[in-house]
C-alpha cells in the first residue's frame, strides 16, 4: 500500500478509466468526519432534521439549480452522513484551464460538484458557530 506523509492512504474508490463528468446516474456518500451525529436529532419521538441538517438540505438542492446539466434523483439526509443519486444529464462544453482549478479535478465533474457542495455547506455551518464541524475525507 502507498504511503502519504509516512501513513497509510486508502486506495481511491474511483475508476482510473472513467469520465466522472460523463452523463449517467451517480451514487453518492459523504460522511462527516468521525461520524458525528450531526444532522437529524429526535424531536417529540420523530426524527427531524437538526439545523446543520437543513443547512445540508438547502445545499443539496441547490445543486441542480445551479447547474443546468444537474438532476437530483433520491436522496436522504442521515444523522452522520447523506446519500443521493445525481444525474449528469449532459457533458457541458468547458474550457479545461480555469484559473483557480485544480488540475487533477476536472470542471463540473462529479469530484468538483461534490467539492462546491461540501465547501459550501462547511462556509455555512462554521459561520453559524459550529467551527469544529469537517466532512470525512
Amino acid at each position: 500500500m502507498p504511503l502519504f506523509k509516512n501513513k497509510f492512504q486508502i486506495a481511491s474508490n474511483h475508476l482510473e478509466c472513467w469520465d466522472y463528468t460523463a452523463p449517467g446516474y451517480y451514487f453518492i456518500t459523504i460522511c462527516i468526519k468521525k461520524m458525528q451525529c450531526l444532522f437529524r436529532c429526535i424531536t417529540n419521538g420523530k426524527m427531524q432534521l437538526s439545523f446543520l441538517g437543513q443547512i445540508i438540505a438547502n445545499e443539496w438542492q441547490k445543486t441542480e439549480t445551479i447547474r443546468s446539466n444537474v438532476i437530483l434523483d433520491q436522496w436522504i439526509i442521515m444523522p452522520n452522513h447523506i446519500h443521493g443519486i445525481i444525474i449528469i444529464t449532459e457533458r457541458k462544453n468547458v474550457q479545461t484551464a480555469r484559473r483557480g482549478v485544480s488540475k487533477s479535478l476536472k470542471p463540473d465533474s462529479i469530484g468538483s460538484i461534490i467539492g462546491q457542495f461540501k465547501s459550501k455547506c462547511t462556509k455555512r455551518i462554521r459561520a453559524d458557530g459550529y467551527a469544529p464541524f469537517n466532512w470525512h475525507k
